[in-house]
């Protein structure tokens, strides 16, 4: 029985399996990222969302959010019979007036707490308004178009 040569060599056939579990690993991918982008755009503002969902939006691990749960009394979603949190929209835009304050205006957990507590609650309530609206967003955005075009000019 004669041998077939080897037409490829060992080392091309490794490489060409190589080449389509990669191709099969990214087109897991794109399917995962594909059902996650068109996740956002089925649900309405005024729906509930998970926490996954939530961090996800934030991009915020969900350990972060159950342990701002257990620092700031005044943030509590609903919790299902099973357990599940769901945030409303009021939860979701708290969360970002928390993360705003942390991340971004430099306040500690500890300062954050008392900013909650010494602010009233009409107050309160305009400054998750605030969150709420798409303002701030604009305003990134045009900052953003501003800094392309700067960059665009500049090449």
């Amino acid at each position: 029985m004669a041998i077939l040569p080897d037409l490829f060599g060992a080392s091309a056939a490794k490489a060409m399996l190589a080449q389509r579990k990669a191709r099969e690993e990214a087109e897991k991918a794109n399917d995962k990222a594909r059902v996650r982008s068109s996740r956002s755009f089925v649900k309405s503002s005024e729906a509930y969302r998970g926490i996954a969902e939530v961090a996800e939006d934030m991009q915020l691990p969900t350990h972060v959010l159950r342990f701002w749960e257990s620092k700031f009394p005044t943030l509590k979603p609903l919790k299902l019979q099973g357990g599940r949190r769901m945030y409303r929209p009021e939860d979701i835009a708290l969360l970002k007036l928390v993360r705003d304050l942390l991340h971004n205006q430099g306040y500690t957990i500890r300062g954050v707490q008392q900013y909650l507590q010494k602010t009233r609650k009409a107050e309160l309530k305009e400054a998750v308004q605030r969150h709420l609206t798409p303002r701030q967003v604009m305003d990134e955005l045009t900052g953003i178009r501003n800094l392309l075009a700067d960059s665009a000019s500049a090449e």
